[in-house]
């Protein structure tokens, strides 16, 4: 296979395995994703669960604020402000 290339594994929801090439240390550069584009998914609203990932990683690879957080979530597609508050709201207590 070349530098980049994408297998369809299943008939699953994520079931392509894309890689766009290798980091300068040699480890491939891969993602898995759905076979639809975002006009013909159908999406609903992430699980609380994948929220609270989602927040864990943006605050640890972006430093964003709970706000920056909100704002950005909410305007995705299938979210929505509520739902990032809540998911935001258990770990609040603990960040001083």
């Amino acid at each position: 296979m070349g530098a980049g290339f994408g297998i369809r594994l299943g008939s699953g929801r994520y079931e392509n395995l894309l890689c766009f090439g290798r980091q300068d240390d040699g480890f491939p550069v891969m993602t898995i994703t759905s076979p639809w584009t975002m006009s013909d998914a159908q999406l609903g609203a992430p699980s609380p669960a994948y929220l609270k990932v989602m927040i864990t990683g943006l605050r640890q690879s972006h430093g964003m604020s709970d706000d920056a957080i909100i704002s950005y979530l909410a305007a995705a597609p299938g979210c929505s402000e509520q739902l990032v508050v809540s998911a935001l709201a258990p770990t609040a207590e603990s960040e001083d």
